[in-house]
C-alpha cells in the first residue's frame, strides 16, 4: 500500500470517528435531558437512566453512520485541499 493511501485512510477515520463521537455525544445529552422527566418515578434512578443512554447508542450509529462517513470524508478532503495536499 501506498503512503499517501495509508495517509488518506488514517485522515478519513480520524474525522469520521470524531464526527461519530459528537454526533453520539449530542444523541446522549438529549436522551439523558429527556428521560430526566421521569427520575425518581418508582425505582427509576439516575443508574437506570445512564444505562438506557448507553444501551440507546447503538441504535444512534446505525441510524447516522451514512451521514457519519459522508460528513468525515468531506471534511479530510477539506483539509487537504486547504493544505495543497490534493
Amino acid at each position: 500500500m501506498k503512503i499517501l493511501n495509508k495517509y488518506l485512510i488514517k485522515e478519513i477515520f480520524s474525522n469520521v470517528l470524531m464526527v461519530l463521537l459528537a454526533l453520539i455525544a449530542m444523541f446522549s445529552i438529549f436522551d439523558l435531558i429527556q428521560s430526566l422527566d421521569a427520575l425518581g418515578i418508582g425505582s427509576y434512578g439516575l443508574g437506570n437512566i445512564l444505562y438506557f443512554v448507553l444501551l440507546s447508542a447503538p441504535v444512534h450509529i446505525y441510524y447516522v453512520m451514512h451521514i457519519v462517513v459522508l460528513v468525515g470524508i468531506l471534511c479530510s478532503l477539506l483539509q487537504a485541499e486547504c493544505s495543497s495536499e490534493l
